[in-house]
This record gives C-alpha cells, sequence and structure tokens, in this order.
C-alpha cells in the first residue's frame, strides 16, 4: 500500500522581537494587534511597538509597528 503525504503549506510571517531576535507568527492564529500601554512603566521590554495578540492567550512583543504588523498578515493571507 503506497502512502501519500499530505503537506499544508502555511505562509508565516516575519516579525522581529524587541532585541532583534527573529519570530515566525501564523497569522491565522492572531487574534488582535495593539499598541502596547505603560511602556514608561517598565512592563514591556525596551523596543516594544506592538503587541500580537494570539489565539491561544500567548502575547508577542515585536519592534515593528502594528501597521507594518497588520501590512505582512494581509499580504500573507
Amino acid at each position: 500500500m503506497k502512502l501519500l503525504a499530505l503537506l499544508i503549506a502555511i505562509d508565516l510571517v516575519t516579525v522581529h522581537g524587541p532585541n532583534g531576535q527573529i519570530v515566525y507568527v501564523n497569522p491565522n492564529l492572531i487574534s488582535n494587534v495593539r499598541q502596547p500601554a505603560g511602556l514608561d512603566s517598565g512592563h514591556w521590554t525596551r523596543g516594544t511597538r506592538c503587541l500580537i495578540l494570539m489565539a491561544d492567550g500567548r502575547i508577542i512583543t515585536v519592534s515593528e509597528t502594528c501597521a507594518e504588523v497588520l501590512s505582512r498578515v494581509e499580504a500573507a493571507r
């Protein structure tokens, strides 16, 4: 019996964490993006410009603006 492999292609969005690390995000799992509040209080890492809220409750902090993130998400869809 011959087994067939089903490959599912997912276009990941590439963003950068506040410290410069590359982060790959599945755009289908993003529930919201927003600008961080409390940057002066030190709650978020220096260099954070946008928060990506994921469907599983995780928050990804990135150095790109939210407009840049949304643009990349739209391009991946």
